[in-house]
């Protein structure tokens, strides 16, 4: 007699499916119709309206010259450092024993050493990295990013003047990312990389906008006052990182490698997370093994396909200080700088309307809308220094580090610093 089925009847298991589906459906949804960071950002300064007596002018829209500076300085400061291709373990083929031999090097975390992983060896590794972007040139956001519009405007053939000031009051933009990364040596001294990296993007901000009316004597009609807030998040893929490093030359002093990076705009530009961009970055490794200690230097250009103007120069100098096998102090300094000041227009209809006696500043600098009615927005080229201190240890095919990522200049949008961590394991 055959026995009694112990496992859910067709009807439950399709009435589960039907209810997961309705789940997935719903999620989807949600996802579908949820609005992005940047248009949140956006309608944190709105349209703002008053009534002076007899003259509405509920219709007029404020000239928002804050929020897209704001989007500018925040993807320019989610481009944190990103985890090495170099491995926590190496091979390298001993003639004497004619079998590849294990060596322990414990290098650096961020920046790259001409040490390759060897022939048909994976080093699969996870790179965590938080950070709370919240000081533009080393002040608040706030107490330097501002906006304030007067202007004239002519309603029902009466003119009237405007004055419109817009202010962030706070601004915390926080970032956890993790990088997922695998390396393969398709030779002894030819390594092949790819990073994936998983983010997770909160905004946690707050605006207030004052908006007067005054009459042609200069004065004051009517007035109203908006502070709007924004609490949100967003999850998903950066940008990816495909990698490759060659070792061209290995002397007794120094070794030389010479790196290439592909960056695809994999990761949601409108969630601030990736730079939208598609960047090439060819770059020169080198070290000077010191017996179980190490000196390198970096020197890359992101070369910049999509906007030559927002290319960088990108270069990292440290030590790797190793006084047991299993341990190992990591210091490095690493670096970026622009080629040119970033600009762009904001295009506004409003600016086109009031381009006459109409005076617009950002910042405390005076703006002047352009004859299109764009209002033209300058970001000045940046030097961003940081240095990274953590310590390596490493057990049985596992190396692990923790440390962090300190500011060493104040240019853009910066966190105060970065906490970093991750393993890596070679097979």
């Amino acid at each position: 007699m055959r026995a009694p089925s112990t496992g859910p009847r067709p009807f439950a298991r399709s009435r589960l499916g039907l209810v997961l589906t309705m789940c997935l459906i719903g999620w989807s949804a949600h996802i579908a119709d949820a609005r992005s960071l940047v248009e949140g950002l956006r309608s944190l300064v709105s349209t703002a309206g008053v009534t002076a007596g007899a003259v509405d002018l509920s219709g007029v829209r404020v000239v928002d010259v804050v929020t897209p500076l704001a989007e500018r300085l925040a993807v320019r400061g989610i481009d944190f450092p990103v985890a090495s291709t170099t491995p926590g373990f190496t091979y390298r083929f001993n003639f004497e024993l004619a079998t590849p031999e294990r060596l322990t090097l414990l290098g650096s975390n961020l920046a790259e050493r001409a040490d390759t992983v060897g022939r048909r060896r994976l080093d699969l590794g996870v790179f965590f990295v938080r950070g709370d972007l919240d000081k533009v040139d080393g002040e608040d956001f706030g107490t330097t990013v501002a906006g304030r519009v007067r202007a004239p405007i002519r309603v029902l053939r009466q003119q009237f003047f405007l004055d419109e000031r817009v202010h962030v009051d706070s601004f915390h933009l926080l970032q956890t990312v993790v990088d997922m990364t695998a390396t393969y040596g398709l030779t002894d001294r030819w390594d092949l990389n790819a990073l994936v990296p998983i983010v997770l993007t909160e905004v946690d901000a707050r605006t207030s906008v004052r908006f007067e009316v005054l009459d042609r004597s200069r004065e004051l009609l009517g007035h109203t006052h908006t502070t709007r807030e924004l609490h949100e998040e967003a999850y998903g893929p950066g940008d990816v990182l495909l990698r490759s490093k060659y070792r061209t030359w290995e002397g007794d002093h120094l070794w030389l490698a010479l790196g290439t990076t592909l960056r695809l705009p994999t990761g949601n530009e409108d969630n601030l997370q990736g730079v939208g961009d598609v960047i090439v970055t060819p770059s020169i490794i080198l070290s000077r093994p010191l017996g179980a200690q190490d000196l390198h230097a970096n020197l890359g250009f992101d070369a910049n396909a999509d906007d030559a103007v927002r290319s960088r120069v990108r270069y990292a100098i440290g030590a790797s200080w190793q006084p047991v096998e299993s341990a190992a102090l990591l210091v490095d300094v690493l670096g970026s700088s622009g080629i040119a000041a970033d600009r762009f227009d904001v295009p506004s209809r409003i600016a086109l309307r009031l381009r006459r006696g109409a005076r617009i500043a950002l910042a405390g600098e005076p703006v002047r809308p352009t004859r299109s009615g764009a209002i033209p927005i300058a970001l000045a080229r940046s030097d961003m220094l940081d240095l990274s201190v953590s310590i390596k240890v490493a057990v049985a095919r596992m190396s692990a580090f923790a440390g962090v990522v300190l500011p060493l200049t104040n240019d853009g949008l910066r966190a105060d610093l970065l906490p970093t961590a991750g393993f890596q394991v070679t097979f």
